[in-house]
């Protein structure tokens, strides 16, 4: 009887252990299978890499690419108020066009309350390149005055400078010009629409 019970202990041990292996191996075979997803995750990548990024830049950058409307830049002397300006204009249909004027008559104007200063500034006829039909957007900056203050608000600091918000003057009254900043380098003043 003894003999039996002990018999049967060691065909439990056996089929137990025996089960326990067969579980090793089939683990190991799923971190094999694993293993070979991670490389072709790698070869999907690569793929992704030389096809659908190109997709991306020829499709989708119309969707997300560059902005359209206006944005110009200036560089003024606060000596004189002289300096020129640089209008650029990206219409809906991929058209654009930047104007270059010069300021040729610059007097200083009642600054905003939160202005260090500001300059009252009259533009040339400037010169245009580009569609015509975006071209046509910034022929109101054509011997055009326009006013312009230097804000005290501090916007952001990067690398040593000091980035402000902009202000212009239309209508009568003082706004802060959207998407714009101002910032001096001793006596040049530069500001800007983003």
């Amino acid at each position: 009887m003894n003999t039996g019970l002990f018999f049967l202990s060691l065909m439990a041990c056996s089929n137990s252990k025996s089960t326990t292996d067969s579980e090793e191996v089939e683990e190991a075979s799923w971190w094999e299978e694993e293993y070979d997803d991670e490389s072709s995750g790698e070869e999907d990548k690569e793929d992704y890499d030389e096809e659908d990024k190109e997709d991306y830049d020829e499709e989708d950058k119309e969707d997300y690419g560059e902005s359209t409307g206006l944005t110009f830049e200036a560089i003024i002397s606060t000596d004189d108020g002289l300096g020129s300006f640089v209008f650029t204009f990206v219409g809906e249909e991929e058209s654009s066009c930047s104007s270059e004027h010069e300021v040729l008559e610059a007097q200083t104007h009642t600054p905003c309350s939160s202005c260090d200063f500001a300059w009252e500034l009259t533009l040339d006829s400037g010169s245009a390149s580009g569609d015509s039909e975006a071209c046509a957007e910034l022929e109101v900056f054509s011997d055009a005055v326009l006013v312009y203050g230097h804000s005290t608000t501090l916007i952001a600091e990067y690398e040593g400078i000091s980035y402000y918000e902009l202000e212009t003057y239309d209508d009568g009254s003082w706004s802060q010009e959207e998407g714009g900043y101002s910032f001096l380098d001793g006596s040049t003043w530069y500001f800007a629409t983003k």
